[in-house]
Parts: structure tokens; sequence; C-alpha cells
């Protein structure tokens, strides 16, 4: 029996001895036990699966793990020398207004709304490895965004999608549609780097992957790009801005939160801080501790770089009653933890912890309905 049939064979095994200790959770601890039933135990089956199945799928990837230390150990002294660690600004300027956009009318599963681009214009700090390497991907040069307006001015909701996702079909999943309607608010939901229209090609640095520069780059592109959207959004009508997003997109959401000033909000679903650490934690899982891509992932200048651009990094600029999250007390892929360091990071704010998975917490019951009080209570709803 081949080892990639076997580590699919042990999901189950697995899955029932993770669901049985979740259910007896520490005493103190934020997380609630995991619920005693065959519909939790099932979703954290399919989160263990997929897991499984995207570690065996990329044992096929090659990687110069040589390479990426020495890169990431070259671009801390470039970050250090610049001063990044100590001031926000030097990865997260506040960019320009958005000053030219093309705006296209779409028709998607019976559904009107525009596609908004425009140009990005984000440069890293000179003197980094292989920036031409991520500037010169096709799509890279463009931010792309999903509308839905009203004719009158109406507060914004910018919602930032998963990993793996940035098409239309965010509109009905993420509940976009849903809020403009019943909220009767303006959406725009924004395309993160390397996914969706600017993801359509073959790519080799895999955003976010287990390279430290490249996630460097995506994060830092991310926020500008947004920052940027919402100078157009702004430009529609002075009104207040929410931000909501999921696993990665609640990632980038809460580092929103750290280097952007004057949001109303920002709702966190099933987040994300330490993608180095996320990653590292999987493959130990399956091939130990000692593992080369381990080993690299977890090396220091690899860890400072993902600090870097992680979330708790930065203190919160929204206020505390503008702090929202949700997350799965079964998540096998972000896993609580993930969702605790924000937690703490902020400071205990309002939370739901969904009995479910990963996958199944964003469609849950009272998920949506979570979000819409947290964003209605800070005023993202028509008057």
């Amino acid at each position: 029996m081949s080892e990639p049939w076997s580590a699919l064979i042990r999901v189950v095994p697995r899955a029932t001895v993770y669901a049985a200790r979740a259910a007896r959770p520490m005493p103190g601890h934020p997380v609630p036990g995991l619920r005693r039933s065959p519909w939790t135990w099932a979703q954290v089956l399919v989160d263990d699966a997929v897991v499984t199945v995207a570690h065996v799928r990329g044992r096929d990837e090659s990687h110069d793990l040589a390479r990426l230390e020495a890169d990431a150990r070259d671009a801390v002294e470039v970050l250090t020398r610049a001063g990044a660690f100590a001031d926000r600004s030097v990865l997260f300027p506040i960019p320009p207004p958005v000053a030219e956009v093309r705006l296209t009318s779409r028709h998607r599963y019976g559904r009107r709304f525009e596609h908004v681009s425009f140009a990005s214009e984000w440069r890293p700090p000179p003197g980094l490895p292989r920036a031409d390497n991520w500037l010169g991907v096709q799509g890279a040069e463009a931010a792309h965004a999903f509308v839905l307006r009203h004719k009158s001015p109406r507060p914004w909701i910018v919602a930032l999608h998963g990993y793996g996702t940035g098409e239309p079909y965010d509109l009905w999943w993420m509940g976009s549609l849903a809020a403009h309607h019943q909220l009767g608010v303006n959406v725009m939901n924004v395309i993160l780097p390397r996914h969706g229209p600017r993801g359509r090609v073959a790519i080799t640095d895999r955003f976010p992957g287990i390279d430290p520069i490249v996630n460097v780059y995506g994060f830092s592109q991310a926020i500008w790009d947004i920052r940027r959207a919402m100078t157009w959004a702004r430009q529609q009508s002075d009104t207040p801005i929410g931000v909501y997003g999921i696993s990665l997109g609640a990632y980038v959401a809460s580092l929103l939160a750290g280097v952007e000033p004057g949001l109303a909000c920002v709702v966190a679903g099933i987040p994300v801080v330490d993608f180095g650490q996320l990653i590292s934690r999987h493959v130990a899982r399956y091939e130990g501790d000692d593992h080369a891509l381990v080993r690299a992932v977890r090396n220091d200048a690899a860890v400072r770089l993902n600090r870097l651009v992680s979330p708790v990094a930065y203190a919160p600029l929204v206020p505390h009653e503008g702090r929202f999250m949700y997350a799965a007390v079964g998540d096998r892929m972000a896993t609580p933890n993930q969702a605790v360091a924000l937690w703490r990071h902020w400071d205990a704010p309002e939370t739901l912890w969904v009995q479910g998975s990963h996958i199944g917490a964003p469609m849950a019951r009272g998920t949506r309905r979570f979000v819409f009080d947290a964003l209605r209570s800070r005023g993202i709803a028509a008057p």
C-alpha cells in the first residue's frame, strides 16, 4: 500500500480521535466543547479529508528550500534596514486614490453586478529578493472587485474571500447578495492577489504558501489594493465602511484592522493569523517535526517575515465594540488555536463559536445572522 493511500485511510480514525478530544474542552479555555453528534463528526471528517488530499497532492511539488532560506535571510536584512519591523508604514504605506477605473456590467446566475478594475500600482520596498518574479506575473498589475450598488448613498461592506476563490459565485456563498438586499448596503468583493481574475495563469509562487517572501508580497499588495478600492468607494459616498472576511479573507481583514483607521467594524470568520505556523503544523502532522519543509518554514528568518504581515503583529485600530469574529469548534483546516490567537489579540471581542467545521461554518445556522447583526450594530445598514 502506497504512503499517500495510507494517509487517506487514516482520515477516519484521526478525525474520530480529534472529535472525541474536542468534546472535552479544557477548563477556562475559550473554545467550547464539540457537540457529540453524527453531523459535527461528519464535518470534522470532511475538513480532515480536504487537508489530507491537499497534502498528498502537494508531495509532488519541489522546493529549493536552501534558496528559500537564503532569500528569507536577505529579505530580513533589507526590511530591517528599511525600518519595516519598527514602522508599519514601510510595508503598508497609504496608497494614492484611484484616479481611473474600468466598470463592466456583468450577469451571472440571474443577477447583475459590476466588475471594477484599476491599476494596482503597488511596489515592494526596494532590494527584496525575487520582486520581479512577483510583479511580472500576468494579473499582478491590476486590482479587481465585484460590486453591488444602490442608486442612493449607502454604507459599504468590503467582503474578502477565502483561499482558492475570488469568483462571482462569492457574491452568493459569502452572503454579499443577501447583505445588499437585507441590509440595504453597497457591497464590494475585492479579489486578493493570485486569485480569481488575478490568478488564471500558471504560477509557481503560490500565495499564501511556504515561501515567506511571497507571503510578504501577497499580503502587502492585498492591503494596498483594498485600501485603494476603499478610496473609490468613498468617492461614491461618505458613508461608513465595514469589512467582512472568511478564512484567508479573515486574515486580510484582521491585518487591515491594524493598518487602516476609520473602519466602522471588522468581522473575521474562521480566521487564520499565521500561515507559516499553520502550514508547518499540517506538514508535521503527516511527516513529523523533523521534515525538511517543517524546518524551512520554522527557521528564524521565515518566522520573522511571516510575523511581519500577521494580524497579531499590529494593535487593532478598530474600536473594541467594532471587532467581531466567529470560528468553528471542529475546524481541522485553520484550527481553533488560530482563532483563539486573534481573539486574545483583539481583547476577547464578541465571538460566535460554531458547532461545525471550517468548510461548514460560513453556511451554518446562525452564522449569517451573527454577521449581519454585527454589521447592523455598527451602522452598516440602510437608515
